[in-house]
């Protein structure tokens, strides 16, 4: 019984860890009401499944995900240590000044 309740949690942190990792609306509390919050769940999570069953090297590379050895000890994913992945948004730098608003402060 402990056995498949610790893998069933561990396939809901997979899954939830995934989801967090590649779309940033799960990284932090959702500032939404509640219906719309469903809303957004349901479109990661069909999202996710279309993925993982289209583009799964690319979405869910080798190692991504928990795994287990030949003993039954649990080999953590890179979800775990890499919440970015190097996919999705990066970091920005400034591209321009800021001048529009002193131009605008002059109107």
């Amino acid at each position: 019984y402990n056995y498949r309740l610790s893998r069933a949690r561990r396939i809901i942190e997979n899954t939830f860890g995934i989801l967090a990792a590649r779309w940033r609306i799960f990284r932090r509390p959702m500032i939404a009401e509640p219906d719309r919050v469903i809303c957004y769940t349901k479109a990661a999570i069909a999202l996710h499944n279309y993925l993982r069953t289209t583009q799964s090297s690319v979405y869910c590379p080798p190692g991504f995900i928990d795994g287990e050895d030949g003993a039954g000890n649990i080999i953590e994913g890179d979800w775990r240590t890499d919440g970015d992945s190097g996919v999705g948004f990066q970091p920005t730098r400034q591209v321009g000044s800021n001048r529009h608003s002193l131009a605008a402060a002059d109107v």
